[in-house]
């Protein structure tokens, strides 16, 4: 899940959605796997990564859950029953691995990355224009340039 230079990560990336999604798979082919294997749900979730601007590391799934809980309509129930996915379990038994234990993942999460999540939920999230729609996007949106729909959604990319 190591992060690669991404141009959606940058805040006025003119690729298309579409073509944002095609560079995360590219370049992260175990992602595009992931995707292809599960089907729509997790391309739902790895375009959230592109329009919001976040990586696939630890810290950018994490903020990126700020995103996805406060400005999406996925709502807590979507939220969980992708959390109870088979899939999504197997990826978060790797995260712990990777980390060297959930003892280390949970203490770098509260000393590193929680407060990056908690500026995101209450900065760039409140100021959003509407949320995003997590299911259902529009063939439109998908051929939108990316910083287009971060300006007509109010998204702005966080680090």
């Amino acid at each position: 899940m190591a992060n690669q230079d991404l141009s959606f990560l940058q805040q006025d990336c003119t690729l298309t959605l579409r073509e944002g999604l095609t560079e995360l798979y590219e370049k992260q082919p175990e992602v595009g796997a992931s995707a292809q294997k599960v089907g729509a749900l997790f391309v739902d979730h790895d375009a959230t990564h592109v329009i919001f601007g976040c990586d696939t590391t630890f810290t950018g799934e994490a903020m990126l859950d700020a995103w996805t809980l406060g400005g999406t309509n996925i709502g807590w129930k979507g939220a969980m029953a992708y959390s109870r996915m088979p899939e999504v379990k197997a990826i978060i038994q790797q995260l712990v691995k990777e980390e060297g234990g959930r003892l280390r993942l949970y203490s770098k999460y509260f000393v590193t990355v929680f407060p990056k999540v908690m500026r995101v939920r209450f900065g760039p999230v409140r100021r959003l224009k509407k949320r995003w729609p997590y299911h259902g996007i529009t063939e439109d949106m998908w051929n939108s340039p990316v910083n287009e729909l971060r300006e007509e959604y109010g998204i702005k990319v966080a680090r």
